[in-house]
């Protein structure tokens, strides 16, 4: 769904994402349930992201190209890293040095 609004002159266009419900999610889809963008998702499924992991997001291919995700798996990987990680918020940006 995609809004358009406009304040003092100003358009402001915001695309909203959502998850279509599937048991073979898309990108999209997967980037809406998180919540993220589709680089980021793409990003975490890459080859040098999914040797480095120690828990790496389940996902396949269609016709080698097209990445999909089963739902139950991957409410199975999110509540694996809820149980690894209780209570901890994910570190945005870099960490100031302390000297």
């Amino acid at each position: 769904m995609t809004t358009v609004t406009e304040k003092d002159g100003n358009i402001t266009i915001a695309a909203e994402q959502r998850d279509t419900g599937q048991d073979n999610m898309t990108v999209a889809d997967l980037a809406a349930l998180l919540p993220t963008d589709r680089k980021t998702v793409r990003r975490l499924t890459e080859a040098r992201a999914q040797r480095s992991d120690r828990h790496p997001i389940p996902f396949f291919k269609i016709n080698g190209k097209l990445l999909r995700f089963n739902r139950a798996k991957i409410q199975q990987w999110l509540e694996s890293q809820a149980n690894q990680m209780p209570g901890l918020a994910p570190v945005k940006g870099k960490r100031k040095r302390r000297d």
